[in-house]
């Protein structure tokens, strides 16, 4: 059989379906702590931000607005700056290490975070959380060590519904916690015997327990996904890897330009990717232009989300002329999303491997284009009978189209790094800039809600101008993908 036969079976390969392997779920269960963690623990001071600003004992005004930023920012700003050196550091000395040091130094953070007494130590205790939350990316990573191309749909569903689930839980937690206080609960830092106001200790209370029990699970329970993490190292000694032990033979999907070939990234294997010497000569040709590309879509889209968070607020007076009010608002909004991520458990895996992750991510990011478009015409129904149906059928559109973009978008770069050979470092990125647009997106929306929403473009659409700019928005990104292609021919 001569290289271009090679070549052909190894192109005739990658169109064969993986065998199913079966998921851990033990260890992805323990994975998935860190998601429900991480948005519990970043939440916690959005309701009580203003009251621990003006509880202080600070008189001049712009004192009180540089405290205030520096609240909502440290957590993001050092995120966003450990997210990429926990991730490097996670290739080279495993993924478990990392794991436990971002647990425990979650919950002594969290904490501190408790008993702080002074505005500075709410900044520093912050900025303690962002930073042993930067190892939200090498959970992503042990996720992708431990799936394949037949499992990994699952694992990201899986991904997603937990991630969801947390949202929901913190969003009830938050609303509970600003009743609470306009019930007339203590106010300001002096008040508490902890230093918080005593709603706070919820929120608190709950990520203290789930960062314990992660890094309790980690510990006994979970190991080692990265099979010889320091076997580069070696490489670079010795000029060779160490060898491996496998239980089977792997199929073959690259062909070097001596006529050796590289193990396939797609079928069922003992270990993953970067764990198999790879072909000298072997480099994926559009890889690192691919990941870059899908780096900055995972920007974007969070961006998007989080602006729309602004726009969701600024309907509900439109909406409160149902006879709902903001509360009842939020619960059905809350009923609808629980029902589309529990949908999308069995859903997404049979879409992934049907359809490929590139159409779904398209079409998702399709759908929330026209959602943003049509969403302020639900007004115009108001009084009539179509509103609600209108209403619930774009809402539940709409959850559909974030939960599906977020878990075809998490994939997509769960590939890239995969083929790059760098989970750890091109996930960590991937938590970085997710902690940009939690700095960057209030900025933006609070501009266009407050600068563009009293323009219209056009009298007889009356669609302001961020809506606009959503739509704008989820169709550039829709026409950055590409066009669609089969699962295994991305690269």
């Amino acid at each position: 059989m001569d290289k271009n036969d090679m070549a052909a079976l190894s192109e005739l390969v990658n169109y064969l379906p993986p065998t199913q392997t079966p998921l851990p779920r033990r260890s992805v269960l323990i994975l998935l702590i860190a998601h429900f963690t991480e948005p519990l623990v970043f939440s916690i001071v959005s309701p009580i931000g203003s009251s621990l600003v003006h509880g202080g004992h600070y008189q001049d005004v712009q004192g009180k607005e540089m405290y205030a930023q520096w609240v909502f920012i440290a957590y993001p700003l050092a995120q966003m700056i450990s997210g990429v050196a926990w991730g490097a550091l996670s290739d080279r000395v495993g993924r478990r290490s990392i794991l436990l040091a971002g647990h425990l130094g979650s919950a002594a953070s969290i904490l501190l975070f408790s008993f702080s007494i002074s505005l500075p130590q709410v900044i520093v205790t912050r900025a303690m959380c962002g930073l042993f939350h930067g190892t939200l990316g090498v959970a992503n990573s042990s996720l992708g060590d431990l799936s394949n191309g037949s499992n990994q749909g699952q694992a990201i569903s899986l991904l997603a519904f937990v991630s969801g689930l947390s949202v929901i839980i913190g969003s009830v937690l938050r609303d509970l916690m600003k009743r609470t206080q306009s019930l007339g609960e203590p106010d300001g830092l002096s008040h508490s015997f902890t230093g918080l106001p005593h709603p706070s200790l919820a929120l608190c209370l709950v990520s203290l327990l789930m960062s314990l029990m992660g890094f309790l699970a980690t510990l006994f329970y979970l190991r080692e996904s990265l099979i010889h993490p320091g076997w580069r190292k070696a490489q670079t000694i010795h000029k060779s890897p160490p060898p491996i032990t496998m239980e089977k033979a792997p199929m073959f999907d690259e062909v070097s330009a001596n006529g050796s070939m590289c193990v396939s990234s797609t079928l069922d294997r003992p270990f993953p990717l970067h764990a198999w010497p790879k072909c000298k000569s072997w480099t994926p040709p559009p890889g690192h232009r691919y990941t870059l590309m899908y780096l900055g879509l995972s920007l974007l889209l969070p961006l998007i989300a989080e602006i729309f968070c602004s726009a969701r607020t600024s309907t509900l007076p439109m909406l409160s002329d149902l006879g709902v009010g903001p509360h009842g608002m939020r619960l059905v909004f809350m009923i609808l999303s629980m029902i589309v991520l529990v949908a999308q458990l069995p859903l997404f895996p049979r879409m992934e491997s049907e359809y490929g992750t590139r159409i779904i991510y398209r079409t998702s990011m399709g759908l929330l284009a026209l959602i943003y478009f049509f969403l302020p015409w639900v007004g115009m129904l108001v009084g009539s009978l179509w509103v609600w149906p209108a209403l619930l059928l774009i809402m539940t559109a709409k959850f559909w189209g974030h939960t599906m973009s977020y878990a075809s978008s998490s994939l997509l770069v769960l590939e890239m790094a995969r083929r790059a050979g760098r989970l750890g470092m091109i996930h960590g990125a991937a938590t970085s800039l997710l902690a940009l647009t939690r700095i960057i997106a209030p900025i933006l929306g609070s501009f266009f809600w407050n600068h563009g929403s009293s323009i219209i473009l056009c009298s007889w659409m009356g669609s302001p101008i961020p809506w606009w700019i959503l739509s704008l928005g989820a169709l550039t990104v829709y026409s950055l993908v590409g066009r669609t292609r089969r699962r295994t021919a991305f690269f």
